[in-house]
């Protein structure tokens, strides 16, 4: 993972460990480029359970921070706006 791609995802509002876990491996997957991804693959980089996975994305999404189509399979996840911004810089 990039440095800036953590630093994005430690920076954002996020409330829990869990949801921060989350957000983190969605920008380092994000990063390394193509974005559809298992949701499985999420819970198993955050070492989180699938409930705890799906309702952190479910979080993510309601706050704006990712949208998301799919949450439970494969999905579709774009990051906030501000992610590609400040990786342009």
């Amino acid at each position: 993972m990039s440095d800036f791609a953590l630093d994005w995802a430690l920076m954002q509002p996020v409330r829990g460990d869990a949801a921060r876990a989350v957000l983190t491996v969605l920008a380092s997957v994000h990063h390394q480029g193509g974005f559809c991804v298992p949701t499985q693959l999420v819970c198993d980089k955050a070492r989180l359970d699938r409930f705890a996975t799906v309702a952190s994305l479910w979080e993510l999404r309601n706050a704006g921070l990712i949208r998301a189509e799919g949450i439970g399979g494969l999905m579709s996840v774009e990051l906030g706006c501000d992610f590609q911004l400040e990786g342009a810089e």
